[in-house]
């Protein structure tokens, strides 16, 4: 180790004293956990040359890359490509060739994520399809999975891919549809909720429709010159801080004059305060969602005449 003798010397510039010592660093009890984050096409066309697998959307690596591993559901059909345990690359994501995957399979893999401290993370099953050569495709823009909040508008698009080897095809769309279904003991329940986009190519889900702390799938289906297409979202909805606000505060008055009574009155008012993962700040409902108990306190005021007391 080095040696300063002032303190405000920088490192480098302190000669070593020749001494060995060791340190052990431990992880923090409040350690980040990772965010999995996992782009991919659910339906893959045959003349495809990889299958990308992208979990570079993935955060919390605790200042540090993270270790991303795609894990597959092994069978007696799976092809070698796709046998056991893959670590992403550099970029965190895993090609696949598609070359090597038989038109008319589907292929099943988990997420697990670890970074520098320690702390892991799965996200999953997942599935993608590798689809006849003579059929159109339906793709997910963007990832796949999202945490979003209740008070913002929330989306979902897809894109129609041509077969292979004839894009001049014009897709006959027979029908389409989005559906919404929430996670309910493990199980996607479908809701209704008010939207816009329903049988199109994007889905516009207006505010406060999710509930908060829910995982919701929003799932595009489709038949298009016969063929079904299918593409799907998961929205995680997290939880917004209470927005507690309070007028009152912060108020000083001199103490009243030996014999005369006070007429100081302090109203603490929260009536303002509202719960945004339950409406707006005109919402009825997410004030009336909003309760506030006060604790109060008394302490000695410097100066105050003898005799006085503090009320509460």
């Amino acid at each position: 180790p080095a040696f300063c003798e002032n303190q405000n010397e920088l490192l480098n510039d302190c000669p070593l004293n020749g001494e060995v010592s060791n340190a052990l660093v431990s992880s923090p009890p409040n350690a980040v956990t990772p965010v999995i984050q996992v782009a991919f096409w659910e339906q893959v066309r045959s003349c495809d040359v990889d299958a990308v697998l992208d979990a570079s959307g993935s955060t919390n690596g605790g200042g540090r890359p993270l270790e991303i591993l795609f894990s597959f559901a092994e069978s007696d059909a799976s092809p070698e490509v796709l046998q056991g345990d893959f670590l992403a690359d550099e970029s965190k994501t895993l090609p696949l060739p598609v070359e090597e995957l038989e038109a008319g399979t589907s292929h099943t893999f988990t997420v697990f994520a670890e970074n520098f401290l320690g702390r892991t993370a799965m996200d999953g099953p997942w599935t993608f399809e590798v689809v006849p050569e003579d059929a159109f495709v339906a793709r997910t823009v963007g990832p796949i999975r999202e945490e979003r909040f209740v008070n913002s508008i929330n989306s979902a698009a897809v894109e129609i891919g041509p077969p292979c080897g004839n894009s001049t095809v014009d897709p006959v769309l027979e029908q389409e549809r989005w559906t919404v279904s929430e996670l309910v003991d493990g199980v996607f329940v479908e809701v209704d909720v008010a939207s816009a986009g329903a049988s199109s190519r994007t889905l516009l889900i207006f505010p406060f429709q999710l509930n908060a702390g829910s995982t919701y799938q929003l799932v595009y289906e489709a038949v298009v010159n016969g063929h079904t297409l299918r593409a799907s979202k998961v929205l995680d909805m997290g939880f917004l801080p209470l927005q507690g606000l309070i007028t009152g505060c912060d108020q000083t008055a001199a103490p009243p004059a030996p014999g005369s009574a006070r007429s100081d009155l302090f109203i603490l008012d929260y009536g303002i305060a509202f719960d945004e993962n339950v409406g707006s700040s005109s919402s009825a409902a997410a004030r009336d969602a909003v309760s506030l108990s006060f604790n109060v306190t008394t302490s000695p005021t410097p100066g105050l005449s003898e005799g006085l007391e503090n009320p509460m």
